[in-house]
């Protein structure tokens, strides 16, 4: 069994249980929106039974691999679940500006796995699926996910305590991966130096980005450890910068590690704006 990145092995990993195990194709400070495929990854691919990832708008370069590789694999991608919340691209560094967005123009923001309660959603699509290749075992993947949701709608609580009183204040993002947990919390970041797809902005987005800094008086950063903290710096040199990596490289691969990101992202945003 393959999945796509670290949050989604965890999920897997804890509807599976000690059943069997769980590979990952992206791991370390690798972004998954430019990664090239390995020798290693096409193996594992070549081998897999199931495949369960974010979807296509995560990793387009996996598209092919899956058709040549693992044409015979049950594919499960996540974004495309039943009453998953999804959310539009924001690509102008403004965020006020896609308050109207349509996902139709700009395409879907694909880091829904940063909203807890598409998590909840997503464990039991992973139960059934699980259940479809091994149906002799389908009450205890069940049972698995029943038990993961509770552990989750706890962690869910835990943040909703802890970022509810910082509600309205203002920060910026290196890049806009956060939208969902932005979403789901009620948070107030005001813009991104980079888009959704992390590339590289150019200097006429820098530009505004520094006028939106000096406007808003924003004081926070949250940014991540593949991306350039030197640009950060320019564009807001007196403001607090924070590291979260939204993939959670550096937590221990396993079961733990989702709850154990939302955790780490929500406090450390919370020491930010405080």
């Amino acid at each position: 069994m393959v999945t796509d990145i670290a949050p989604i092995h965890s999920l897997v990993s804890q509807v599976l249980g000690d059943v069997g195990s769980v590979e990952v194709l992206i791991s370390g400070n690798a972004t998954p929106h430019d990664f090239s495929l390995r020798p290693s990854v096409a193996k594992a691919l070549s081998k897999a039974d199931i495949v369960i990832r974010v979807g296509s708008e995560l990793t387009p370069w996996l598209d092919g691999p899956l058709r040549n590789l693992a044409a015979n694999a049950q594919i499960v991608s996540l974004l495309e679940a039943e009453n998953v919340v999804l959310l539009p691209a924001r690509d102008d560094p403004y965020f006020a500006a896609h308050q109207h967005g349509d996902a139709h123009e700009h395409g879907y923001d694909p880091h829904a796995w940063l909203d807890p309660n598409n998590a909840l959603l997503w464990l039991d699509v992973i139960a059934t699926a699980l259940a479809r290749f091994d149906p002799q075992r389908a009450e205890l993947y069940q049972q698995n996910a029943t038990t993961a949701r509770a552990v989750l709608t706890a962690t869910h609580d835990q943040l909703k305590a802890t970022l509810e009183p910082l509600a309205g204040r203002p920060f910026l993002v290196y890049h806009d991966s956060f939208q969902y947990f932005e979403q789901r919390f009620g948070l107030n970041a005001l813009g991104a130096i980079a888009a959704s797809d992390a590339g590289r902005p150019g200097p006429a987005r820098v530009a505004r980005v520094r006028i939106l800094v000096k406007k808003e008086g924003i004081t926070c950063v949250l940014g991540e450890p593949q991306f350039n903290a030197s640009l950060v710096r320019s564009v807001a040199p007196t403001a607090s910068l924070v590291t979260v990596d939204v993939l959670g490289a550096k937590l221990d691969l396993g079961a733990e590690l989702y709850n154990e990101l939302l955790i780490e992202v929500g406090e450390t945003l919370a020491s930010c704006l405080q």
